[in-house]
Formats: C-alpha cells, structure tokens, sequence
C-alpha cells in the first residue's frame, strides 16, 4: 500500500471541480434570464395595449382581438401537428417488416437504433414545434378572419366575375391564407412522410430492385394527389386574385388577362 508524497492532494483535479461547476451553472442561468427578459418584455407590451383599449373604452375590441388570437393559435396549430404527425405515424405504421440487407439498410440500423429509445421525445418535441410554426402562422392573421367573419356585402357587383365586390375584400384574403396554410400542411406531410419511409425502409435509394414499396408508392402518391387537387382549386382562385392586382398603370385585369 503506498501514500501520496507529503503535501499532494489526494484529488488532483479538485482545483478545477469549482470551475467546472460555475460553467455547468452558467448555461442555465442564462437561458433562464434571457427567459425573463423575454417574457417581461412581452407582458409589458400586451399591458400596455391592456391599459391604452381602456383608457379609450375599447375593452371589448381587446378582448376579441386576443380571443381570435389564441383560437386561430391553437386551432391551425393543432390541425398542423395533427396531420403532419399522423402522415408520419402511417409511414411508421406501414414500414416493411423484412428491409435487406444492404450496406445502406445497415447505415441505417444504427440511426434506428439510435432513434427509437427517444421516439416518444422526438414525437413530443415535434409536435410541440409544428404546434408553434401553425400557431403563430395563423395568429398572425386575425385581421383577415375577423374581415372574413363579419364581412358584408356591398351592393355593388364586379364586372368581370360577377360576384359582390365584398368578395375581394372580405373573403379572398383569407381564402387565400387558408390555400398557403394546406399547402404548407401537405408540404410538411410529404417530406416527413418521405424521411420516416426512407429511415424504416420503406424507401431504398441505394438498394437494388425496388426503391419504393407498395405501401410507400401508395401514402406519397394519395398525398401528391392531394397536393395537386390542392393546387387546382388555387389556380381557380387565382383568377380573382388577378382583379385586385396592381398593373403599371392601374389596379385590375388588363386587356390581355381579361381575353387570354
């Protein structure tokens, strides 16, 4: 049995133990203040509107204007996270039991590996995202529901389609978010859809025979024909669009679009 010389300390590393400490402390500490900045920030200005709508006697304008918010916030995001994540769940579902045994196949096996301890996590921590993208996407765009909603009709018809001019001012704006916002859903869908089929085998790039198996070949193909049912009816209201576009020299169809 031997002893450390006289005057060495038993733990070398002792010295930086403090060092290692305060930098393991410091991370948290600040993430947790620049949490606080951020959220005092955010409460001072949303007090702010709080006090300036009542300074006026517009309460009630405040009110519907932050109860739109968080409907279209947690309505569009959900529907987001919802259908992305249940594209993903099919891929999943429908993987091939037997995927090769390729030297890709075999790349592979370790990101699954890798990947199905934390599934639930990554499921979470996904959903929670594409919960925020949606949200905020959508919260955005109170003022257009709100025109939308309480539209009305202003007894005065456009010449080239027919329809109340209301339409153009009310209702085509938010259609058209509603277009982006479904086109952002399947877009989302597809590349999900595509990586869960390719890291599960149901895509094989590097494999011979087959890249894709049935199972795959059908799910992407129902969601691009989705996607391309998606991208007619936007075409069509792509025609009204063309009424309040501006030209050169005036808002509207020119001579062209209006016989092409």
């Amino acid at each position: 049995m031997s002893f450390p010389p006289s005057g060495e300390s038993v733990m070398s590393d002792s010295p930086s133990a403090p060092g290692r400490r305060r930098g393991g402390v410091l991370f948290p500490t600040m993430v947790i203040l620049a949490v606080l900045v951020i959220a005092f920030s955010s409460f001072a200005g949303f007090y702010s509107d709080v006090l300036w709508f009542r300074s006026v006697n517009f309460s009630s304008v405040f009110t519907t204007q932050l109860l739109t918010r968080v409907g279209l916030f947690f309505s569009f995001g959900l529907v987001l996270a919802f259908v992305v994540l249940l594209n993903a769940w099919i891929a999943y579902r429908i993987r091939p039991v037997f995927r090769g045994l390729s030297l890709e196949q075999q790349n592979l096996d370790r990101y699954r590996v890798a990947l199905d301890p934390f599934r639930r996590v990554i499921l979470i921590a996904a959903a929670v995202g594409l919960l925020l993208i949606g949200g905020t996407s959508a919260a955005t765009q109170w003022g257009t529901y709100l025109l939308w909603r309480n539209g009305v009709d202003f007894g005065k018809t456009d010449p080239q389609f027919g329809r109340d001019i209301s339409f153009f001012t009310f209702d085509l704006p938010w259609y058209r978010f509603l277009l982006g916002f479904g086109f952002a859903v399947l877009i989302l869908s597809i590349l999900l859809a595509l990586v869960v089929h390719y890291i599960y085998g149901g895509i094989r790039l590097q494999t011979p025979g087959e890249r894709f198996t049935p199972a795959a070949t059908a799910h992407i193909s129902v969601l691009l024909g989705v996607f391309m049912l998606l991208k007619a009816v936007a075409y069509w209201f792509d025609r009204f669009q063309l009424a309040v576009t501006p030209n050169s020299l005036f808002t509207g169809l020119n001579f062209a679009q209006v016989n092409a």
